[in-house]
Protein backbone atom coordinates (compact mmCIF):
# COMPACT_ATOMS: atom_id res chain seq x y z
CA UNK A 1 0.00 0.00 0.00
CA UNK A 2 3.03 2.32 0.11
CA UNK A 3 2.53 3.59 -3.45
CA UNK A 4 -1.16 4.28 -2.86
CA UNK A 5 -0.40 6.30 0.25
CA UNK A 6 2.30 8.25 -1.56
CA UNK A 7 -0.08 9.18 -4.40
CA UNK A 8 -2.82 10.14 -1.93
CA UNK A 9 -0.57 12.34 0.22
CA UNK A 10 1.12 14.00 -2.74
CA UNK A 11 -2.31 14.82 -4.19
CA UNK A 12 -3.35 16.48 -0.92
CA UNK A 13 -0.14 18.49 -0.87
CA UNK A 14 -0.02 19.49 -4.53
CA UNK A 15 -3.63 20.66 -4.50
CA UNK A 16 -3.11 22.75 -1.35
CA UNK A 17 -5.68 20.79 0.65
CA UNK A 18 -3.23 20.60 3.53
CA UNK A 19 -3.30 24.41 3.81
CA UNK A 20 -6.74 24.13 5.40
CA UNK A 21 -7.00 20.50 6.45
CA UNK A 22 -5.93 18.66 9.57
CA UNK A 23 -4.61 15.26 8.53
CA UNK A 24 -4.67 12.36 11.02
CA UNK A 25 -3.00 9.10 10.03
CA UNK A 26 -3.24 6.27 12.54
CA UNK A 27 -3.31 2.53 13.03
CA UNK A 28 -5.37 0.53 15.51
CA UNK A 29 -2.44 -1.70 16.49
CA UNK A 30 0.97 -2.86 15.39
CA UNK A 31 2.09 -6.29 14.17
CA UNK A 32 0.05 -8.97 15.95
CA UNK A 33 1.32 -12.17 14.36
CA UNK A 34 4.59 -13.84 13.53
CA UNK A 35 8.04 -14.31 15.00
CA UNK A 36 8.47 -10.66 16.04
CA UNK A 37 5.61 -11.07 18.55
CA UNK A 38 7.77 -13.49 20.50
CA UNK A 39 10.15 -10.62 21.33
CA UNK A 40 9.88 -7.67 23.70
CA UNK A 41 10.10 -5.32 20.72
CA UNK A 42 7.17 -7.09 19.09
CA UNK A 43 5.13 -6.82 22.29
CA UNK A 44 5.73 -3.05 22.30
CA UNK A 45 4.99 -2.75 18.57
CA UNK A 46 1.54 -4.30 19.04
CA UNK A 47 0.65 -1.97 21.89
CA UNK A 48 2.07 1.28 20.46
CA UNK A 49 0.54 1.81 17.01
CA UNK A 50 1.50 4.50 14.51
CA UNK A 51 -0.18 7.88 15.06
CA UNK A 52 0.55 11.11 13.15
CA UNK A 53 -1.20 14.50 13.09
CA UNK A 54 -0.34 17.17 10.52
CA UNK A 55 -1.68 20.65 11.28
CA UNK A 56 -1.89 23.45 8.65
CA UNK A 57 0.55 26.39 8.99
CA UNK A 58 -2.36 28.76 9.68
CA UNK A 59 -3.44 26.60 12.63
CA UNK A 60 0.05 26.61 14.12
CA UNK A 61 0.14 30.42 13.96
CA UNK A 62 -3.40 31.13 15.20
CA UNK A 63 -3.46 28.51 17.95
CA UNK A 64 0.22 28.49 18.88
CA UNK A 65 -0.22 27.36 22.49
CA UNK A 66 -2.45 24.43 21.55
CA UNK A 67 0.03 23.47 18.82
CA UNK A 68 3.01 23.59 21.19
CA UNK A 69 1.12 21.47 23.74
CA UNK A 70 0.50 18.85 21.07
CA UNK A 71 4.22 18.80 20.22
CA UNK A 72 5.04 18.33 23.92
CA UNK A 73 2.56 15.46 24.20
CA UNK A 74 4.46 13.39 21.64
CA UNK A 75 6.55 12.00 24.50
CA UNK A 76 3.71 11.46 26.98
CA UNK A 77 1.24 8.67 27.66
CA UNK A 78 -1.80 9.07 25.40
CA UNK A 79 -4.67 6.86 24.23
CA UNK A 80 -7.43 6.87 21.58
CA UNK A 81 -9.74 8.39 24.20
CA UNK A 82 -7.53 11.48 24.07
CA UNK A 83 -7.92 11.56 20.29
CA UNK A 84 -11.69 11.66 20.84
CA UNK A 85 -11.34 14.67 23.16
CA UNK A 86 -9.08 16.32 20.57
CA UNK A 87 -11.69 15.89 17.83
CA UNK A 88 -14.32 17.44 20.11
CA UNK A 89 -12.07 20.50 20.49
CA UNK A 90 -11.86 20.85 16.72
CA UNK A 91 -15.65 21.19 16.50
CA UNK A 92 -15.38 24.51 18.34
CA UNK A 93 -12.08 26.22 17.57
CA UNK A 94 -12.82 28.93 20.15
CA UNK A 95 -11.75 26.33 22.70
CA UNK A 96 -8.24 26.51 21.26
CA UNK A 97 -7.38 30.20 21.37
CA UNK A 98 -4.38 30.95 23.54
CA UNK A 99 -6.26 32.54 26.44
CA UNK A 100 -8.76 29.69 26.62
CA UNK A 101 -5.96 27.10 26.51
CA UNK A 102 -4.21 28.90 29.39
CA UNK A 103 -7.36 28.78 31.52
CA UNK A 104 -8.10 25.15 30.67
CA UNK A 105 -4.51 24.16 31.46
CA UNK A 106 -4.91 25.50 35.00
CA UNK A 107 -8.01 23.35 35.62
CA UNK A 108 -7.68 19.91 37.22
CA UNK A 109 -8.00 17.14 34.67
CA UNK A 110 -5.03 14.88 35.51
CA UNK A 111 -7.24 11.92 36.47
CA UNK A 112 -9.53 12.14 33.42
CA UNK A 113 -9.53 9.19 31.06
CA UNK A 114 -9.97 11.47 28.05
CA UNK A 115 -7.74 14.57 27.71
CA UNK A 116 -7.45 16.73 24.62
CA UNK A 117 -4.01 16.58 23.01
CA UNK A 118 -4.17 20.38 22.78
CA UNK A 119 -3.74 20.47 26.58
CA UNK A 120 -0.56 19.39 28.43
CA UNK A 121 -0.83 15.69 29.26
CA UNK A 122 0.42 15.18 32.86
CA UNK A 123 3.99 13.90 32.98
CA UNK A 124 3.07 11.49 35.80
CA UNK A 125 0.08 9.95 34.03
CA UNK A 126 -0.15 6.19 34.58
CA UNK A 127 -1.91 3.32 32.83
CA UNK A 128 -4.33 3.22 35.76
CA UNK A 129 -5.41 6.87 35.45
CA UNK A 130 -5.62 6.52 31.66
CA UNK A 131 -7.67 3.32 32.18
CA UNK A 132 -5.31 1.14 30.17
CA UNK A 133 -5.64 -2.52 31.19
CA UNK A 134 -2.46 -3.97 32.67
CA UNK A 135 -2.15 -6.46 29.81
CA UNK A 136 -1.78 -3.56 27.34
CA UNK A 137 0.31 -1.26 29.52
CA UNK A 138 3.84 -0.56 28.26
CA UNK A 139 4.96 1.46 31.30
CA UNK A 140 5.76 -1.36 33.72
CA UNK A 141 9.31 -2.53 34.21
CA UNK A 142 9.68 -6.29 34.30
CA UNK A 143 12.03 -9.21 34.81
CA UNK A 144 12.03 -12.82 33.71
CA UNK A 145 10.96 -15.64 36.00
CA UNK A 146 11.99 -19.29 35.41
CA UNK A 147 9.29 -21.05 33.39
CA UNK A 148 9.49 -24.08 35.69
CA UNK A 149 8.78 -21.99 38.81
CA UNK A 150 5.70 -22.55 40.95
CA UNK A 151 4.29 -19.21 39.76
CA UNK A 152 4.78 -20.25 36.15
CA UNK A 153 3.02 -23.57 36.63
CA UNK A 154 0.10 -22.00 38.51
CA UNK A 155 -0.32 -19.15 36.01
CA UNK A 156 -0.29 -21.57 33.08
CA UNK A 157 -2.86 -23.80 34.77
CA UNK A 158 -5.18 -20.87 35.46
CA UNK A 159 -4.86 -19.70 31.85
CA UNK A 160 -5.65 -23.21 30.60
CA UNK A 161 -8.76 -23.35 32.80
CA UNK A 162 -9.85 -19.91 31.62
CA UNK A 163 -9.56 -20.83 27.93
CA UNK A 164 -11.49 -24.07 28.40
CA UNK A 165 -14.20 -22.22 30.30
CA UNK A 166 -14.60 -19.88 27.32
CA UNK A 167 -14.96 -22.92 25.05
CA UNK A 168 -17.27 -24.86 27.39
CA UNK A 169 -20.48 -24.19 25.42
CA UNK A 170 -18.86 -25.07 22.09
CA UNK A 171 -18.47 -28.87 21.99
CA UNK A 172 -17.09 -28.65 18.45
CA UNK A 173 -13.95 -27.07 19.97
CA UNK A 174 -11.33 -29.31 21.59
CA UNK A 175 -10.37 -28.81 25.22
CA UNK A 176 -6.93 -27.21 25.33
CA UNK A 177 -3.93 -28.32 27.36
CA UNK A 178 -0.82 -26.26 28.04
CA UNK A 179 2.15 -28.29 26.82
CA UNK A 180 4.88 -25.64 27.09
CA UNK A 181 5.49 -22.46 29.07
CA UNK A 182 7.48 -20.36 26.60
CA UNK A 183 8.05 -17.27 28.74
CA UNK A 184 7.21 -16.01 32.22
CA UNK A 185 7.68 -12.34 33.10
CA UNK A 186 6.96 -10.63 36.41
CA UNK A 187 5.76 -7.06 36.08
CA UNK A 188 7.16 -4.55 38.58
CA UNK A 189 3.82 -2.91 39.31
CA UNK A 190 4.98 -0.93 42.35
CA UNK A 191 5.32 -1.55 46.08
CA UNK A 192 2.37 -1.85 48.49
CA UNK A 193 1.34 1.17 50.53
CA UNK A 194 1.59 0.94 54.30
CA UNK A 195 -1.03 -1.52 55.53
CA UNK A 196 -1.85 -2.65 52.00
CA UNK A 197 -1.64 -6.32 51.08
CA UNK A 198 0.57 -6.64 48.04
CA UNK A 199 -0.16 -8.58 44.86
CA UNK A 200 2.02 -9.82 42.04
CA UNK A 201 1.44 -9.61 38.31
CA UNK A 202 2.84 -11.90 35.64
CA UNK A 203 2.77 -12.10 31.88
CA UNK A 204 2.89 -15.67 30.65
CA UNK A 205 3.28 -17.05 27.12
CA UNK A 206 2.21 -20.67 26.59
CA UNK A 207 1.74 -23.20 23.82
CA UNK A 208 -1.36 -25.42 23.82
CA UNK A 209 -2.41 -28.62 22.12
CA UNK A 210 -4.11 -29.66 19.98
CA UNK A 211 -3.23 -27.11 17.32
CA UNK A 212 -0.01 -25.59 18.66
CA UNK A 213 -1.61 -22.24 19.49
CA UNK A 214 0.58 -19.70 21.34
CA UNK A 215 -1.19 -17.44 23.84
CA UNK A 216 -0.06 -14.47 25.91
CA UNK A 217 -1.89 -13.29 29.02
CA UNK A 218 -1.36 -11.12 32.07
CA UNK A 219 -2.44 -12.61 35.39
CA UNK A 220 -2.56 -11.12 38.87
CA UNK A 221 -1.65 -13.23 41.90
CA UNK A 222 -3.36 -12.08 45.10
CA UNK A 223 -3.13 -14.39 48.13
CA UNK A 224 -3.81 -17.85 46.64
CA UNK A 225 -6.01 -16.53 43.85
CA UNK A 226 -5.10 -15.99 40.19
CA UNK A 227 -7.11 -13.45 38.21
CA UNK A 228 -6.83 -12.66 34.51
CA UNK A 229 -5.97 -8.98 33.88
CA UNK A 230 -7.45 -8.22 30.45
CA UNK A 231 -7.90 -10.41 27.40
CA UNK A 232 -5.79 -13.29 26.13
CA UNK A 233 -3.75 -12.56 22.99
CA UNK A 234 -2.97 -15.16 20.35
CA UNK A 235 0.51 -14.79 18.86
CA UNK A 236 0.32 -17.16 15.89
CA UNK A 237 -2.25 -17.56 13.12
CA UNK A 238 -5.23 -19.88 13.56
CA UNK A 239 -6.00 -20.25 9.83
CA UNK A 240 -8.60 -22.97 9.27
CA UNK A 241 -8.27 -24.39 12.81
CA UNK A 242 -11.34 -22.47 14.02
CA UNK A 243 -13.55 -22.74 10.93
CA UNK A 244 -16.37 -24.35 12.97
CA UNK A 245 -17.07 -21.21 15.05
CA UNK A 246 -18.03 -17.74 13.91
CA UNK A 247 -17.56 -15.79 17.14
CA UNK A 248 -14.81 -13.20 16.53
CA UNK A 249 -13.13 -13.80 19.91
CA UNK A 250 -13.49 -17.56 20.13
CA UNK A 251 -11.85 -17.94 16.72
CA UNK A 252 -8.60 -17.10 18.51
CA UNK A 253 -8.98 -20.02 20.90
CA UNK A 254 -11.01 -22.76 19.21
CA UNK A 255 -9.41 -25.83 17.64
CA UNK A 256 -12.18 -27.60 15.71
CA UNK A 257 -12.42 -31.30 16.37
Amino acid sequence: MDDDYEIFLENLDNNKYLDQTILILLSDHGIRWGDIRFTKQGRLEERLPLFHILLPPSFRETYSLAYNNMKTNRRRLTTPFDVHATLLDLINLNELDNERIKRRSNEYYASDRSISLFLPIPTNRTCKTAEIADHWCTCHKSHRVPTDSIEGQEAALHLEQHLNKLLHDYPQCAQLQVTEIIEMIQMDAGTPDQGEVGWEEFMVVVRTQPGGAVFEATLRHDYDEWVLAGTVSRLNLYGEQSRCVHHYQLKLYCYCQ
